[in-house]
């Protein structure tokens, strides 16, 4: 049987225990590093501001304006909504019985709040998390039910699938291992967004010069 494996942990992030600090240092530079370099720009643009109105060097304004657009351009970078899962939307009033198993497991395994679930047709079971305010998280979580897979096992197959799943984001796996992990796929997914975003624009800007 085979099912997502999108938010599983990986061994590395749970084993040995005496990591788990330095995982948590590096997890957490990349926010630094973000926040310190928007600060540094900021800073440099309100100091070019100052001396702009003090010694009136009007020509000043326009490294000021580069400076808060670089700054601007990082925060949208943090906030990029990142791409949501396909598939049709099952509402809780036409599974019920869904819904009181997915009661049931999350009393059994600790597992967060499920925000949707969606049928798609894959050969699948998972649920992905989405984070809603980009690189920062607040996670939506999403199970993924793929059609092939519910017409292959049993139902109690199913519970011991969708059990499984759900221990992946419960605090068994350890709430820093989840949260160093999403970490990482959330910078893994925005590296992706941005690298496909600079290829579109830059193919985009190869068509228009062609066209001229």
């Amino acid at each position: 049987m085979a099912h997502s494996d999108s938010t599983t942990v990986p061994p590395e992030f749970k084993e040995p225990k005496a990591s788990v600090p330095r995982l948590v240092a590096l997890a957490l530079l990349g926010y630094v590093y973000i926040f310190a370099l928007m600060l540094a720009l900021l800073v440099a643009a309100l100091a070019i501001v100052f001396f702009m109105i003090k010694f009136h060097y009007v020509w000043f304004a326009k490294f000021a304006f580069l400076l808060v657009i670089t700054a601007g351009l990082m925060v949208k970078a943090l906030f990029v909504r990142f791409p949501q899962p396909v598939g049709l939307v099952i509402e809780p009033k036409y599974a019920p019985r869904l819904e009181e198993l997915i009661a049931d497991l999350r009393s059994k395994t600790g597992c967060p709040k499920i925000h949707s679930i969606l049928l798609n047709g894959e050969f699948n079971c998972g649920i992905t998390q989405i984070p809603r305010l980009g690189i920062l998280g607040w996670h939506k979580n999403v199970l993924l039910l793929g059609l092939p897979l519910l017409d292959a096992v049993s139902i109690d197959e199913f519970k011991a699938i969708l059990a499984h799943e759900m221990g992946h984001i419960s605090g068994k796996h350890g709430v820093i291992s989840c949260w160093i992990y999403q970490v990482q796929k959330s910078w893994d997914q925005l590296y992706e967004i941005l690298r496909a975003e600079k290829c579109a624009r830059e193919f985009s800007s190869s068509n228009i010069c062609q066209l001229v």
